[in-house]
């Protein structure tokens, strides 16, 4: 024993022999306790080993050899931080332990919540499919010689575009009409291209290659031609704008070239009503056969949009046709007689006037592969980001209330909503096969069918109320095929109207006398009498007291109004007649 016993404990060692500092360090380090808890801790062990240290030396030993022996009699230092920190929680008070649980509570409840937000939110698409490459598989698989459209493209390229046929495209005037002079000198100026739109009219598909990079030349044409641009260059700059990567393909597809296929349709009208004002009957007719051939195109198309172009073109061209003969049936000599049997309307059947939806299929699922995420094994969840861009798209970029920070702030919160509800990717595909089935076996109904009002209805149901956060991406892009149906429908009834009329002209030409019934042209001058569509029997026709023929449908209200042209309100936006007058025509 070296030296005298302190006199002092309390006052001896003020600095403890490292070995039991590192111990005391390792002690407070596992206690994970407050720095204030942790320095009332420190004092304890230092007083404890500083009084141990005393009571050893005065017995004789060592001051290394008092270290070894405190340090090993204290033990594990980790298990004495653990014994001390439960130790200290139970000496807590109670107000203190119920607000650090409720905030322990908060934290994992916003941290929880944070971490579910970036996870819907924060989500990437991967697409896998190339669904615009499989809406031009059929047109691919055509030869190049078949298709009509690398003709049209160079003919609209080769067209002037006059202002004075914008006003003309909704009145069409005839060559008697006032307004035939503000379209004379655009009819003019394409007179050269019907020849070159006749022989186009002769191919036997449309063949339009959607995304093809021969648009890109077509859409800067157009752009200098509507004043969109003064120069090419601009109007390269702004068709070569970088858009979206992260958005379906389909939903970027432009159509320009349909608004211009029309006005192909409006030229050929015009010019056959030029022939006619000079009595030119076979050329004419040859412009306007030539106009419905371009219309049946066009219902060719791997497109709905495509198709009701081609059912506008085709009832253009019939409706002029029957205003034709109405105006011309009784001048017609024998030749001009026999053009009418050659008439490409005659060999049309009408169930070429039938939508192929293989179009909207492949767009509702490569919106799909864009907006939701993919686990792998086809499923993954909505994203919100990438579902807004979608609804943006149909809704007006004026200036709402959403535009506020308040607004935005609500809109991120609905956005959330729905992609937290949302059926995930499996279910939704599911969901939309099974309405899509649904409503094709209610289309596949007459029209006069009660039935076919629940395939508007089953939207609503299947997709509104409750549902309406779980399966709003069907919502949004499900289309009411309802109207386009009706659309297909009285477009086939009008294609096999104008053949009773065309048959009904031959008949009188023969007979010196209209037909008393329709059975009397059938099968000399038609294959089968037309049946209306409103009703499943045949079209309403008969002679009036002036020996006139009448030919019309009972319309979409289902009566027989005898042939009646009075406009009354359809509930589709225009006005309708209340029987579909066929024969004879309104000029």
């Amino acid at each position: 024993m070296s030296g005298l016993a302190p006199t002092k404990p309390n006052d001896a060692f003020e600095a403890l022999p490292e070995a039991l500092s590192e111990l005391i360090g390792r002690v407070i380090r596992g206690t994970r306790l407050w720095p204030s808890e942790k320095r009332d801790v420190r004092a304890e062990l230092e007083s404890h080993f500083r009084e141990g240290l005393i009571e050893l030396t005065q017995e004789g030993l060592t001051v290394a050899e008092s270290v070894e022996v405190l340090r090993d009699g204290f033990g594990d230092p980790e298990t004495a931080a653990i014994l001390i920190r439960r130790g200290k929680k139970r000496g807590r008070s109670m107000l203190w332990k119920i607000t650090i649980s409720a905030a322990m509570v908060l934290f994992s409840v916003v941290g929880a919540g944070a971490g579910y937000f970036a996870y819907v939110q924060f989500g990437q698409p991967n697409p896998t499919v190339d669904y615009v490459a499989q809406i031009n598989e059929p047109v691919r698989q055509t030869p190049e010689a078949d298709r009509a459209w690398p003709l049209y493209h160079e003919i609209i390229q080769a067209m002037d575009l006059m202002p004075a046929l914008a006003a003309a495209r909704q009145s069409m005037p005839r060559a008697t009409d006032a307004g035939w002079q503000e379209v004379l000198p655009w009819l003019t100026a394409n007179r050269r291209l019907v020849s070159r739109i006749l022989d186009a009219a002769q191919k036997p598909v449309f063949g339009y290659v959607y995304g093809h990079d021969s648009a890109r030349e077509y859409l800067i044409r157009r752009a200098l031609a509507v004043g969109e641009a003064g120069t090419p260059e601009e109007a390269a700059a702004r068709i070569d704008q970088e858009g979206d990567p992260l958005m379906p393909p389909t939903i970027s597809l432009l159509l320009p070239h349909l608004t211009d296929m029309r006005d192909l349709g409006r030229l050929l009208v015009l010019s056959a009503r030029e022939h006619l004002s000079h009595g030119d009957f076979e050329e004419a007719w040859g412009e306007l056969d030539a106009c419905h051939r371009m219309g049946v195109q066009l219902l060719g198309g791997q497109t709905l949009v495509e198709q009701l172009v081609g059912v506008s073109i085709a009832r253009m061209a019939t409706e002029e046709m029957r205003r034709t003969l109405s105006e011309q049936h009784a001048a017609l000599n024998p030749g001009q007689i026999k053009v009418l049997s050659g008439s490409h309307v005659l060999v049309v059947a009408p169930e070429t006037y039938r939508a192929n939806l293989a179009g909207e299929r492949f767009f509702f699922h490569d919106c799909v592969q864009y907006l939701f995420t993919d686990d792998g094994a086809g499923s993954g969840r909505l994203i919100p980001s990438q579902y807004d861009k979608l609804r943006w798209m149909g809704q007006s970029a004026s200036p709402t209330q959403s535009d506020s920070a308040l607004g935005a702030i609500g809109k991120d919160a609905e956005l959330l909503a729905i992609a937290t509800a949302h059926a995930d990717r499996r279910e939704t595909l599911e969901k939309h096969q099974e309405m899509w089935e649904r409503m094709n076996e209610l289309l596949a109904l007459p029209l006069y069918d009660s039935r076919r009002a629940e395939a508007d209805r089953m939207i609503e149901r299947e997709t509104g109320g409750s549902k309406g956060r779980r399966f709003a991406l069907i919502a949004l892009l499900l289309p009411s095929l309802s109207t386009a149906d009706r659309t297909f429908r009285e477009a086939a009834m009008e294609h096999v109207a104008t053949q009773a009329v065309i048959a009904m002209v031959q008949y009188r030409a023969a007979h010196a006398a209209w037909p008393e019934r329709l059975d009397d042209l059938s099968p000399e001058y038609l294959r089968q009498v037309p049946v209306d569509a409103y009703t499943g029997i045949y079209l309403r026709y008969g002679l009036t007291e002036a020996g006139v023929p009448l030919l019309y449908s009972v319309g979409r209200d289902m009566q027989d109004d005898g042939g009646s042209t009075e406009l009354v309100e359809s509930g589709g936006g225009r006005p309708q007649t209340r029987d579909i007058v066929y024969w004879p025509t309104s000029n």
